[in-house]
């Protein structure tokens, strides 16, 4: 529901500022987008400190399962282009 609403409010407002307004702002519109990503993040990872020293171990062991998952990921995506490829020769 959100993420509509934010749609629209994006749709119109491409719609009634000119393009190329947008694109000579873009370097303060970016500026804001991260700013505003630091906000997210910082409130979303609030209680991460607390956790991290209440079970140093299990947080370790999250930590640990969120590479592989990078990694396995990564793997099967390079397997998968990599027989792409192979398939167009």
């Amino acid at each position: 529901e959100l993420s509509a609403i934010l749609s629209i409010i994006g749709l119109c407002l491409r719609r009634f500022i000119v393009i190329a307004r947008i694109e000579r702002y873009r370097l303060e519109i970016d500026g804001g987008n991260i700013i505003g990503l630091f906000i997210f993040a910082a409130a979303f990872m609030g209680d991460a400190a607390s956790g991290l020293l209440a079970g140093p171990l299990l947080s370790l062991g999250l930590l640990a399962a969120r590479c592989l998952a990078v990694v396995m990921f990564f793997g099967l995506s390079v397997l998968v282009f990599w027989l792409l490829a192979a398939r167009r020769r």
